[in-house]
């Protein structure tokens, strides 16, 4: 597996992602809006796309909870 920064360019995949059943079933009524929300840089929030053989296999969320 390895990790890289997500780019505004993932924004499609995720948002597939999003819209798959198991993962609509986890948060039916999350709507990350991931264009804007990849465009965002906040010091306390990192976003990863985790891959395996250069395919994304999902995506990984570091969040500061003291900032």
């Amino acid at each position: 597996v390895r990790f890289r920064s997500a780019k505004v360019s993932d924004a499609p995949l995720l948002a597939y992602w999003d819209e798959l059943p198991h993962v609509k079933a986890s948060d039916p009524t999350s709507d990350w809006e991931w264009e804007n929300e990849l465009k965002e840089n906040y010091e306390w929030r990192e976003l990863w796309i985790a891959e395996v053989k250069s395919q994304p296999i999902g995506i990984l969320q570091i969040i500061d909870p003291f900032n």
